[in-house]
């Protein structure tokens, strides 16, 4: 049986919003039904269509990039806290104090490992 009205939760559960979302969204088109509100399947209907937009993935890893003066593209990575102890030149990009962290991190764990193996 296909029903032509449902209550607010059905309702929101057809437009695949939360109740509150439904309630910002649809102003003017709950009915009164012997005391409850009801929402009318044409209107949701309604609703959905003047509200739809076209599909468009999200791109959460997004590179930002950046040309140098010397015209080359550099993948810019957030700035990252370098610890005590480790100077950055001004001309290094991120990428390049990464790899350079990367490689100090891979070092002190090869030397702790060495020193493990002697004692």
């Amino acid at each position: 049986m296909i029903k032509d009205y449902f209550e607010e939760k059905e309702a929101a559960d057809y437009c695949c919003c939360s109740v509150s979302t439904l309630r910002k969204r649809s102003e003017g088109i709950a009915r009164d039904l012997w005391g409850k509100k009801v929402y009318r399947r044409s209107d949701l209907q309604n609703l959905i269509e003047r509200e739809v937009k076209p599909w468009q993935p999200r791109r959460l890893n997004v590179e930002a990039t950046h040309t140098s003066s010397r015209g080359e593209r550099e993948i810019l990575l957030p700035n990252l806290e370098l610890p005590f102890g480790c100077a950055a030149s001004p001309s290094e990009t991120s990428r390049q104090r990464a790899r350079r962290e990367c490689a100090r991190l891979k070092s002190l764990s090869s030397q702790a490992e060495y020193a493990s193996t002697l004692a």
